[in-house]
């Protein structure tokens, strides 16, 4: 599984999401009607982008002109994962709606899915990228479609709750602070590391999917953290990973001090 949150793939977050919603619509493009991937929100489904653009661009109430008014989720299951649900795209979109509902309670705002404005849809392909290692040793061409299947699913969701709610961004600096939220202490700011290992552990819920160990979050959290001697002498001698977490929200680590040079630009973690 792997999981970005960004500020957009398309453009700039700032203003309009428009060429974002309309940059989703590619695989749209020379399909009969009928075959078109829609968006879908936390409770319907058939959204026509114009719509999702209307929603998001008048969400924005006191939003200053150099904030963020919107934020881009990716959900990218594993082949093995996809293979694990077959062919029916409900089962992405009921993941996918259970994930947003993670994303809603990791703001400790007493949030749910269903109070968050977001729109998603589904797309089928991948493209090679120049920064592919197929690409750069010969095998493959940039543009190319890679083999496969290659389904995800792209969020857009809105910096504001619904109904010009709470301002959240999932990139928000804060951390190891707390503040009051209806009379009640509440942690501040929202832990990426804690929602990419939720959405993993909401994926095999909502599948049954067994994952192994070297699928786990904490498993490749542990590995990142290893020198490339100990990585080879772990291959020779598995044992049972230690639990990341304290080394991860220690302040000072390494893991932490990636996670604060990758706050502004987004960050992503394979799961």
């Amino acid at each position: 599984m792997h999981v970005k949150i960004q500020t957009t793939e398309k453009g700039s977050n700032k203003g309009s999401c428009s060429e974002y919603a309309n940059y989703l619509e590619k695989e749209n493009e020379h399909k009969p009607e009928h075959e078109k991937e829609c968006f879908f929100t936390h409770e319907n489904q058939q959204i026509q982008t114009l719509e999702v653009i209307n929603a998001i661009d008048s969400n924005n109430k006191k939003l200053g002109k150099e904030e963020a008014k919107f934020f881009s989720v990716t959900l990218s299951p594993s082949e093995a994962e996809l293979k694990h649900i077959g062919k029916d795209n409900d089962k992405l979109k009921e993941f996918t709606r259970a994930a947003m509902d993670g994303y809603a309670k990791n703001f400790n705002k007493g949030l749910e899915g269903k109070d968050l404005l977001y729109f998603a849809k589904i797309e089928q392909e991948r493209k090679y990228k120049g920064k592919d290692i197929d690409v750069k040793i010969g095998q493959a061409k940039q543009g190319e479609l890679k083999h496969g299947d290659n389904r995800h699913i792209h969020v857009i969701v809105s910096r504001r709750a619904k109904d010009n709610g709470y301002k959240i961004s999932p990139l928000a600096n804060e951390k190891n602070s707390k503040g009051m939220l209806n009379g009640k202490e509440v942690q501040k700011g929202f832990d990426r590391q804690k929602y990419y290992d939720t959405v993993e552990k909401i994926f095999d819920l909502k599948t049954d999917y067994k994952r192994t160990l070297e699928e786990t979050y904490q498993y490749k959290l542990e590995q990142c953290k290893l020198t490339t001697e100990e990585k080879i002498t772990e291959a020779l001698n598995p044992k049972q990973i230690k639990n990341p977490t304290l080394e991860q929200e220690r302040p000072g680590s390494k893991i932490d001090q990636d996670k604060e040079r990758k706050n502004q630009q987004g960050f992503s973690f394979e799961l």
